[in-house]
């Protein structure tokens, strides 16, 4: 319902909730150096798209735990690439 509010699509809340559940099953909680290793073991083992997907699903389920600080991850850059390099 809270994802649902937020506008988001079906597929997101799916991912979304896909993304949670695949967090929990390698932490107990949310803690600020359980999410600094939970992204580098998404950056260094999934494409960009997929980490900031799985990224954007923690920082939700944080903001909407009824924690008193929500803990945030930042997203991580993706470098488009254009053609074959020839301008």
């Amino acid at each position: 319902r809270y994802l649902k509010k937020r506008n988001l699509s079906g597929n997101s809340i799916t991912a979304y909730i896909s993304g949670v559940r695949f967090y929990f099953r390698m932490f107990d909680e949310i803690t600020p150096e359980n999410l600094r290793e939970y992204r580098k073991f998404l950056i260094s083992h999934y494409r960009p798209s997929t980490v900031n997907q799985r990224i954007y699903a923690i920082n939700h389920f944080s903001d909407f735990s009824e924690s008193a600080e929500p803990y945030r991850l930042s997203s991580v850059n993706i470098q488009k690439i254009y053609g074959c390099g020839y301008f």
